[in-house]
């Protein structure tokens, strides 16, 4: 589950729960340790029975913001350590154009140099990488994407890569071209977390159309992939 603010009311209940630090706030945490620490005293500590799992440090930062992203989470991941909460993993969220290339999958590799860096910090803190994945967004010319394979159809035309794996959905190939990217960054094993996904219900091409009931689980809801460059996305919890 997702929050924006720590919340009294997800005390004792078990649930993980992700949340944000906002845009506005990553210049602040990126200045210093003492603005990562108080952050982390004024909404981490008071909430010990409220089960944070992982900080998203900023949700898709403009071009103009990424410089602060890594020493954002650099101090968070400080701060943390510091007030005895190192079991919290401080990540990002990124959206499909921090990749040069998505399609096909094996070109898929980072355009900035910040993404570079990130997971490399991810890869040391045992934390994974935040996407928000909507394959709508890439479904923007059915005489290129089928929307059938854009929709988790059944009977979909595989669509193949030039290293031999083959992909039966969008999202899957989505995904995979972003771990290729951590694979070329140097950091293979940083797993990646689901953040958003979804499609629209109306105002475009192709809107309206529903997954099928047995994917609607792997579209509409976080979920944690914890397999790289395979064909389909393994051990989905």
């Amino acid at each position: 589950m997702r929050i924006y603010a720590p919340d009294r009311a997800l005390d004792g209940t078990g649930i993980d729960l992700i949340m944000d630090v906002s845009n506005e706030n990553l210049a602040a945490l990126a200045s210093g340790p003492d603005a990562a620490s108080t952050w982390v005293r004024d909404n981490v500590l008071p909430y010990p029975g409220v089960r944070i799992k992982y900080i998203a440090a900023g949700n898709e930062e403009p071009d103009a913001g990424t410089g602060s992203i890594l020493p954002a989470m650099q101090n968070l991941n400080g701060a943390l350590l510091a007030a005895g909460r190192g079991d919290i993993k401080v990540s990002t969220a990124v959206k499909m154009s921090v990749l040069v290339s998505s399609s096909p999958p094996s070109d898929g590799e980072f355009k900035d140099a910040y993404m570079m860096d990130v997971p490399r910090l991810l890869a040391s803190t045992g934390a994974p990488l935040l996407a928000n994945v909507y394959p709508y967004f890439a479904y923007d010319n059915p005489s290129d994407i089928l929307l059938s394979y854009a929709t988790f159809q059944p009977g979909t035309t595989t669509v193949g890569d030039n290293n031999g794996l083959t992909y039966t959905n969008l999202f899957d190939a989505m995904v995979d071209a972003l771990y290729t990217a951590m694979e070329k960054a140097g950091s293979p094993a940083v797993p990646i977390v689901i953040l958003e996904s979804g499609w629209p219900s109306d105002g475009g091409v192709g809107a309206g159309v529903q997954p099928e009931p047995d994917q609607r689980r792997r579209q509409w809801h976080p979920q944690e992939a914890r397999a790289a460059r395979v064909v389909h996305i393994r051990n989905v919890q």
